[in-house]
């Protein structure tokens, strides 16, 4: 149980990098999509984003914002409290 939950939480902190890369992109900082970094992140990530994503409204109706990892997050958080 404990394995599981560092491996939630590891999860955790790859979304948050995720998300602050993204931000960094977003202000026009210098950070290619197509770096390995980049690229490994997107692909850890995007999977966990795609099934939220599909329920929620589209980004451009929530004023450009995304709100699909804050959810996964969420859920991940309470998958980790349940294992502790």
């Amino acid at each position: 149980m404990i394995i599981l939950a560092f491996i939630v939480q590891i999860l955790i902190i790859i979304i948050t990098i995720d998300v602050v890369v993204s931000i960094a992109m977003a202000l026009g900082m210098r950070v290619s999509p197509y770096r390995p970094p980049v690229s490994t992140l997107r692909s850890l990530t995007e999977p966990l984003y795609q099934p939220i994503r599909r329920l929620l409204p589209p980004a451009r109706r929530t004023g450009g914002l995304d709100f699909a990892p804050m959810i996964v997050v969420i859920l991940l958080q309470i998958v980790r409290s349940l294992l502790m």
